[in-house]
């Protein structure tokens, strides 16, 4: 059985992003454009859709994750481009009947998690981040802030 593909890699980024920090995460992930001296070449964009649950037997496009994360040629996430530009690496959370949450993909201690505010109360972790490859139709669990662990399939990836 061949292995997924992994992900193909955007054309650059968005040119302002020095300022990333003052900018919404849906800028950041919106804005595909020429980024200085081409040194984020391996930074992807990632959609995240829920897959099957007893709640979704067919799983949920409206439940689902973008985010932008520097990938190497297998798919795993390239730590020291992370290390480079940590505020590049960003989240969108779309929920029906919610507004979406927009923040930050962290490395803490334990692993990867997604983070939308000061703290760790409002932090999703993600399981294994640092040793499973993002490709397409591959799956991502994601430890709800209620402790509440989703899977959710990789659908996008570019």
């Amino acid at each position: 059985m061949a292995l997924p593909a992994p992900c193909a890699r955007t054309a650059g980024l968005n040119p302002n992003l020095r300022r990333a920090r003052l900018l919404s995460v849906s800028t950041l992930i919106g804005g595909l454009g020429a980024f200085e001296h081409g040194s984020a070449m391996d930074w992807s964009v990632i959609r995240l859709e829920l897959a099957r649950t007893p709640e979704f037997p067919e799983g949920s496009a409206s439940r689902a994750y973008l985010l932008r994360l520097p990938l190497d040629a297998d798919g795993m996430v390239n730590v020291e481009a992370f290390k480079e530009k940590p505020e590049l690496a960003t989240v969108r959370r779309y929920w029906p009947n919610e507004r979406d949450k927009e923040g930050y993909v962290i490395r803490k201690r334990n692993g990867w998690a997604f983070s939308y505010a000061l703290g760790d109360e409002d932090d999703e972790t993600v399981f294994h981040l640092e040793t499973h490859p993002i490709r397409l139709g591959e799956f991502v669990t994601i430890t709800e802030t209620d402790g509440q662990k989703l899977p959710f399939r990789v659908v996008r990836c570019e």
